[in-house]
């Protein structure tokens, strides 16, 4: 890289700072082809929103970008390591009156059929997820088949979607697939198992899809962190964990109107609330298992967390004796 050309770039790098993008997304498109001169990786993308959404500055993430190897190693040696921006200013509305296109407008480019199958093929998969020409997720769990009993609306055009604990993301591209404008897939130990995140960026790029997602475990959502939803879904979650009430507290404070919760119930004998708990691994041989409530235990303790009404939508049985699956919909 000459000096003019490293000259030219410093000045595309500081236009990209002081552009108002009308999204994150758009702002690290833009800055991918000014630094990297490519179009962003999914994984790329998806690491820098997740900085961006835990309160690193667009500077910050310019920084970072301009010292990654990949950039470094376009510079001339004797240039490596140095800093060839020195000010960062931020977005100035004033200064430029530019809007980028939102980031639908940049392609992403798409698997091959057999590309797809290689890569579905090499993943651990819990969903089962349509992606198209005939490949389907092998998931252990039938998740079209919840759909009728979790009694998700139909049509959620406009709407605001938050997906708590959303694994491979089946629940968070129906939700996509209905209309939302904007859905937000969040989890934490899912994404740290297996093959923790991958499988749920592999169907994101295999369907096109738009969902943003935030790697956060459940008791660290509040409305500063992320915002509040029109819907949530928290699907298999609440017998995960260890302190289940507080958990619902914090699913109440990012619900804008309406939680669809989904969750094992057992105890059908008490019509008091009731719960047990699991110090090991009794229910299920699973460690991950914390507490198996009743129905009347979900219900009163969405009411403790702040929900003003709540409906047993549904209840089945589970293979495990005397347990069953049941959802609840609740609103503020």
């Amino acid at each position: 890289m000459t000096p003019e050309q490293s000259q030219h770039l410093k000045a595309n790098i500081q236009k990209t700072l002081s552009t108002h993008a009308k999204n994150d997304e758009s702002f690290l498109w833009m800055a991918y082809w000014v630094i990297f001169e490519r179009e962003a990786d999914p994984d790329g993308l998806e690491g820098w929103l997740n900085e961006l959404n835990t309160g690193a500055s667009r500077s910050t993430v310019i920084k970072k970008m301009v010292e990654a190897h990949e950039f470094q190693q376009r510079l001339p040696e004797e240039n490596r390591g140095q800093p060839l921006v020195t000010s960062f200013p931020m977005p100035n509305r004033e200064m430029m009156k530019e809007f980028l296109p939102p980031a639908e407008d940049f392609p992403v480019v798409p698997l091959s059929i057999d590309e797809l199958k290689e890569q579905v093929a090499s993943k651990h998969w819990f969903h089962q997820i349509n992606l198209g020409n005939g490949i389907i997720t092998p998931g252990q769990d039938d998740s079209a088949a919840k759909l009728p009993r979790i009694k998700i609306p139909e049509k959620l055009d406009g709407m605001t979607v938050l997906d708590i604990g959303a694994w491979n993301g089946f629940f968070s591209f129906e939700a996509e697939r209905r209309g939302a404008s904007r859905v937000l897939a969040t989890d934490s130990y899912a994404w740290h198992t297996w093959d923790g995140k991958s499988g749920f960026d592999l169907a994101r790029r295999a369907l096109n899809s738009k969902v943003q997602a935030l790697e956060i475990d459940i008791l660290d959502l509040s409305p500063d962190k992320i915002g509040t939803f029109d819907l949530v879904l928290c699907l298999g979650v609440l017998y995960h964990m260890r302190h289940p009430l507080l958990s619902l507290e914090k699913v109440f404070s990012v619900t804008g109107n309406q939680l669809i919760l989904e969750t094992t119930v057992e105890l059908f004998s008490e019509d008091r609330p009731a719960m047990v708990f699991y110090p090991g691994t009794e229910f299920a041989n699973d460690p991950t298992n914390w507490c198996g409530a009743n129905p009347a235990a979900v219900i009163a303790m969405l009411k403790v967390a702040g929900f003003t009404k709540v409906e047993l939508a549904s209840l089945v049985d589970f293979p495990i004796p005397n347990t069953g699956r049941a959802t609840f919909h609740a609103w503020r």
